[in-house]
């Protein structure tokens, strides 16, 4: 008579739940606090195009990383291209 196959079941060992949950909770928060960095981010980003003042925003090495509407308006002088990128 052939063996019958029969499920088992797996049960983890206290730690191994312990570290499940602990892997589990990492990872949530770490997405909550990007989804709360993202939202923050556009907030920012929305605030600055809305200013009416030019605002560049740049980095330690001075690589520019935003301009608004209003500091691209007074960027691009007549036949100077633009003090930012050279363009």
């Amino acid at each position: 008579m052939p063996c019958a196959l029969r499920p088992t079941a797996f049960s983890p060992s206290p730690n191994q739940t312990r570290e499940v949950r602990a892997g589990i909770e990492v990872a949530v928060s770490k997405a909550e606090m990007e989804r709360r960095l993202c939202e923050a981010d556009c907030w920012f980003a929305h605030t600055l195009r809305c200013v009416a003042d030019g605002v560049v925003v740049t980095d330690p090495p001075t690589t520019v990383r935003f301009i608004n509407p209003a500091a691209e308006a007074v960027a691009w002088l007549p036949g100077g291209g633009c003090p930012v990128c050279g363009e």
